[in-house]
């Protein structure tokens, strides 16, 4: 076959993290390319990179070849797998060989769903996805924890996360978009933040599986069996809270000096004590310390303290971008909600014991 070089790339730099070495099915440790097609696949996701390429029968382009054609100069590639399995790619005078496996035995399932598709606005859909993703738990031992939920009711896309101790929430309107309840696993949210996806998504699905297309591309996945968490049980009534704003930039760069104070291997608590319209916070640690007093826009009413992790609190904000942000309290055991006028992005982070 015939490929440029800098297309080839592109499959590659996009199958990252999916082509893997792999035991038990060696070909799937090697890029698939398929007529005018480059396929990566795993235990979870299957993804397929629409090329621009001419000739030539299906090969198996191995790990140790993507470093070779990411160093040729950018050229007209010809590449082919001869009967012994070894593919050899030749650009002007360089010619790189290296042992492959048999393309017949790149087994993979590629099941579409049979099911009506519902096109979504793709880079609003990404560009929630990669707000929230953060607080999925691929680790938990509740398997619906290590997925981000998909839920439209009504038009509205609610994508939601948690790991048991925060909670991302946001928001996404598509009109005509029929209801739907998916779990996708955190792996597949991130491959799909990483594509160049801004444009309209076909998505089908059913209870096992859902395939996420456009025009260059197209993502097979697993979907997480289970039922998500109900999400709106974890607000409290507004009339119980306080709320506080204040300014992001600042939140932001004292918790950053705050997380400096703890290390690896112990995490302590950042103590925040919340008075009028002071904010004052202290981490002790075994071999450092921070102390650092924040004025807030909105007077508190009494005087509350609570442990926070700073870490946790700095994933939380990282998905907003206006200049104030809003604190809602309730009480030192409860947690705290964030939101900002500007974005419809929620976050719920549970206090640490102090």
């Amino acid at each position: 076959m015939r490929i440029n070089r800098y297309e080839l790339m592109r499959a590659i730099d996009k199958s990252k993290g999916i082509v893997q070495r792999n035991d038990s099915i060696p070909a799937l440790s090697a890029l698939l390319i398929d007529g005018q097609r480059a396929i990566a696949s795993n235990n979870e996701i299957t993804l397929e990179v629409k090329l621009e390429a001419s000739g030539g029968t299906s090969l198996l382009l191995p790990m140790r070849a993507f470093d070779m054609v990411k160093n040729l100069p950018e050229s007209e590639l010809d590449i082919e797998q001869d009967k012994d399995q070894t593919v050899v790619i030749r650009s002007g005078k360089t010619t790189s060989r290296f042992s492959s496996y048999k393309a017949v035995d790149f087994t993979l399932r590629r099941d579409r769903p049979d099911a009506e598709g519902a096109v979504l606005p793709g880079g609003k859909l990404l560009e929630a996805f990669s707000k929230v993703v953060f607080a999925a738990d691929e680790n938990s031992t509740r398997r619906e924890l290590a997925g981000v939920n998909l839920r439209s009711t009504g038009g509205i896309f609610t994508i939601t996360a948690t790991d048991g101790h925060m909670v991302a929430i946001d928001e996404v309107i598509a009109d005509g978009v029929p209801d739907m309840d998916l779990i996708i696993p955190k792996n597949t949210v991130r491959k799909l933040i990483g594509m160049d996806m801004d444009d309209n998504i076909t998505l089908t699905y059913d209870r096992n599986s859902a395939v996420f297309e456009t025009d260059a591309y197209t993502i097979y996945s697993r979907l997480i069996d289970g039922k998500y968490i109900n999400t709106a049980q974890l607000f409290a009534p507004e009339d119980q809270l306080q709320t506080i704003r204040m300014n992001r930039k600042d939140l932001v760069s004292a918790l950053t000096r705050a997380n400096l104070c703890n290390s690896d291997d112990v995490k302590h608590a950042l103590v925040v004590q919340l008075n009028g319209q002071t904010m004052d916070m202290t981490l002790v640690a075994s071999t450092s310390g921070y102390h650092e007093i924040l004025e807030v826009d909105t007077e508190f009413s009494g005087d509350m303290k609570i442990g926070m992790n700073p870490k946790m609190l700095l994933e939380a904000l990282k998905g907003y971008s206006g200049n104030i942000i809003t604190l809602k309290l309730m009480g030192p055991r409860t947690p705290v909600y964030i939101s900002e006028e500007e974005s419809a992005l929620k976050m719920i982070v549970l206090p640490v014991n102090i």
